[in-house]
């Protein structure tokens, strides 16, 4: 995804960030909880993608040391996002078609807003403005999806309104 051939992501929050080296999941719930979901690769598209309510990630740190941990909630959902991401799989993959037209239609929508919206403002502002107009309130109230991107949260705001980026 970004050219780096390695297996490694790096998750986290404000609060806490780990890189994740060789990552697997050595077991997981048979619970399972459907969950809105997005991904800088696909900007403004959110779709609901059910997964497992935790799982036991196996994997070694940026020290070298082997850590076995058991993760729920969102830190989960990233943790096998990023790791779908380096088995090739896609997060578009996990929903039938009729999910993505109904997503994409609001892609459509959203990225006409954000468009409107970035006329009038200055790049901080509007980027502040985006975060709390925008993004789906799990992601603004819990950035851990895009700081584990490596990037900052006003970063994907601008990145991700880009004319590159705007094209559902």
């Amino acid at each position: 995804q970004c050219g780096v051939f390695e297996r490694v992501f790096v998750i986290g929050s404000e609060h806490f960030q780990f890189a994740c080296i060789n990552p697997q999941i050595i077991d997981q719930s048979a619970e399972m909880i459907k969950d809105n979901e997005g991904c800088l690769s696909y900007p403004a598209l959110y779709l609901k993608i059910e997964r497992p309510s935790w799982i036991m990630a196996s994997f070694y740190n940026e020290n070298g040391e082997h850590i076995q941990m058991k993760m729920e909630g969102l830190t989960a959902r990233c943790y096998q996002h990023e790791l779908d991401h380096m088995n090739g799989i896609r997060f578009i993959e996990k929903v039938g078609p009729a999910a993505i037209q109904q997503a994409r239609r609001k892609q459509t929508k959203m990225i006409k807003k954000i468009v409107r919206h970035k006329k009038k403002s200055t790049p901080i502002s509007f980027c502040y403005s985006f975060i709390s107009d925008f993004i789906p309130s799990t992601a603004a109230l819990n950035p851990a999806i895009v700081v584990m991107q490596g990037i900052d949260l006003c970063t994907a705001v601008v990145r991700m309104t880009q004319p590159s980026c705007l094209v559902p």
